[in-house]
């Protein structure tokens, strides 16, 4: 590698659908400052935020390489007008860095001033190209205008567009001077020829007139796929065909797929794929509604707010998965047959999306068996008395924040998604049941009937109220009749408890904004798992909470496969 030229382009949409996506996030909050951390949980957008952090992680990369150091000794700083630099250890190497959509980019040189930046190419729908280069007018020359508006095709005015705006800002964060106030004072002047790497190395730019020869440009135009394959692709015809040209090109794909025509392209699957096919383009009825099917994808994919993704084959007669608002994306057989390599769908009660590959895409894009959700039997009781706060830490670890609870009469029950031993071979999404068990004390004992089959069992109580923490013993006692014969004056009892166990154990204490000085057992380590959480934020992803919270939903699950109902669990001393 050659430490005084780099070029790094990471796509982080691979990135978040790597196997090892949620053991990667979870490392990489450990490897960045405290502030670094904060600015990256500062955005609104999960990409964004992501995008953040993984900036921050290639410019300490780029220092540890630079330095010849550790990367945790690396301190990167930014100048008053925010480009960055390493601070210490001392290095002559210059570096840039940029992230926009897909990428995140970094540009390195010993010699020279550098800027980078990355723009991806969106075609608005709320004005043409040449409506939007007219509105933003006073930032290009004459020159840049007539470049822009020779080009024929809108996605090349548009790519044309976003060519000259990514010269500028990269020019500009090489001078340091950011953006200026006038930047007609910049004229691009651009060359379309291209080396064997297919990189533009001709493109020339003048400041007020004067030929920057200093300056040379590298561009490179990265053309990322992501058209949603349909019904006519498979028959390679267009949408508007004809019903003759449909049935000619219908019978060619099937004499090329059938089995008894022994092509090599020969399958059983793409024949029942031709007869599906056949079935609805042959019926004008059925064609309209499937041009509208394939409308509808093709906006969700360019729109939606895509937050969860699985894999699905021809064994999947209906898909139920579960959205973060706790409603499902329920998708019907006759919609799931239409996908030929992926669909979008919305949650019913909210705007976020659901993508669904067919088995096929899976095996190029990110995996197969391990994104797809298996909706475990894993039961988790959650008791504690009545005010505690179990419905509102339920409702967090489900992943909805803010809301108000009344008190739970009975059971309510909550799903949580889990990463299931992530960063392992093993590593898959479960999800898991939270059953918040209702905590008046008059019921306590009819409540017992909802346990049965509990796989784990969280005692939560009040990090403000000392006497909620004193009595889980009484909780205890509803999972084990046994422990009932003992008595709360036993020294440090609710150990003995959880030691006799036959299912996982985790103490979590909540309101800790109303008790932030609270240590429980001063002055010694606690010998079972707990936490002490804030029920109004997330639990930060990287923390020693998730962590312990992580193992144990995945002990709970381990009781689904394997469950030990005779054995003592073994406890043991959490890491600090």
């Amino acid at each position: 590698m050659n430490n005084s030229y780099l070029r790094w382009a990471i796509n982080i949409r691979e990135l978040e659908r790597s196997v090892n996506f949620e053991n990667f996030y979870r490392f990489a909050v450990q490897c960045v400052t405290e502030k670094e951390y904060e600015e990256h949980r500062k955005f609104v957008y999960k990409d964004d935020s992501l995008a953040c952090l993984v900036s921050r992680l290639l410019a300490r990369k780029f220092g540890a390489i630079a330095t010849t150091s550790q990367w945790n000794r690396v301190d990167i700083q930014r100048t008053k007008r925010g480009k960055p630099f390493v601070n210490s250890p001392s290095t002559s190497q210059r570096f840039n860095i940029s992230h926009q959509g897909d990428y995140v980019v970094l540009a390195s040189d010993s010699q020279y001033e550098i800027g980078i930046d990355v723009m991806k190419i969106d075609e608005r729908e709320d004005a043409t190209a040449d409506e939007h280069r007219q509105k933003m007018q006073r930032l290009f020359t004459q020159g840049e205008h007539s470049y822009m508006a020779s080009r024929s095709g809108e996605f090349e005015r548009w790519k044309a567009f976003y060519r000259i705006w990514t010269l500028k800002e990269a020019f500009l964060k090489a001078t340091g001077e950011g953006l200026i106030n006038d930047l007609k004072r910049v004229d691009f002047q651009v060359d379309e020829r291209e080396n064997e790497a297919q990189m533009k190395l001709g493109t020339s730019v003048r400041k007020d007139g004067i030929l920057q020869e200093e300056f040379i440009f590298e561009e490179f135009h990265a053309t990322i796929v992501k058209h949603m394959l349909n019904f006519y692709d498979v028959l390679k015809i267009q949408p508007e065909a004809s019903f003759e040209e449909v049935k000619k090109a219908y019978f060619t794909f099937l004499r090329r797929v059938h089995p008894d025509k022994k092509h090599e392209e020969a399958d059983p699957t793409s024949v029942t794929l031709a007869t599906l096919i056949w079935n609805t383009l042959k019926d004008s009825t059925k064609r309209r509604e499937y041009d509208l099917f394939i409308r509808e994808q093709e906006l969700r994919a360019k729109k939606g707010t895509i937050i969860e993704q699985v894999v699905i084959d021809a064994k999947d007669v209906e898909i139920e998965e579960y959205c973060r608002c706790g409603d499902q994306f329920l998708v019907r057989s006759s919609e799931a047959e239409q996908i030929v390599d992926r669909g979008v769908f919305e949650c019913a009660s909210c705007s976020l999306c659901l993508e669904m590959f067919t088995s096929p895409a899976a095996d190029s894009s990110f995996g197969a068996d391990e994104n797809r959700i298996r909706r475990s039997t894993a039961k988790i009781v959650v008791l504690g008395e009545s005010g505690v706060g179990k419905s509102s830490l339920c409702a967090s670890l489900a992943g909805s924040l803010g809301e108000n609870h009344s008190s739970t009469v009975g059971a309510k029950i909550s799903l949580v998604r889990h990463a299931y031993r992530a960063g392992t071979v093993e590593s898959r999404k479960e999800l898991v049941s939270l059953w918040d068990i209702g905590g008046q004390a008059a019921h306590r004992q009819a409540s017992a009937v909802f346990l049965d089959g509990a796989h784990g069992a969280i005692l939560v109580h009040d990090l403000s109220n000392s006497k909620s923490e004193e009595n889980l013993w009484q909780w205890m006692s509803l999972l084990d009749p046994e422990t009932a014969k003992r008595t709360p004056q036993m020294a440090r009892p609710l150990l003995s408890y959880i030691e006799s166990a036959h299912i996982p154990i985790l103490l979590i204490g909540t309101k800790a904004d109303q008790a932030p000085n609270r240590i429980a057992n001063k002055g010694e380590r606690c010998p079972y798992e707990r936490i002490n959480v804030d029920c109004r934020r997330a639990i930060a992803p990287g923390s020693t909470n998730s962590i312990i919270l992580a193992r144990f939903f995945d002990s709970a699950i381990d009781r689904v496969t394997a469950p030990i109902a005779d054995t003592k669990r073994r406890v043991f001393w959490p890491t600090s």
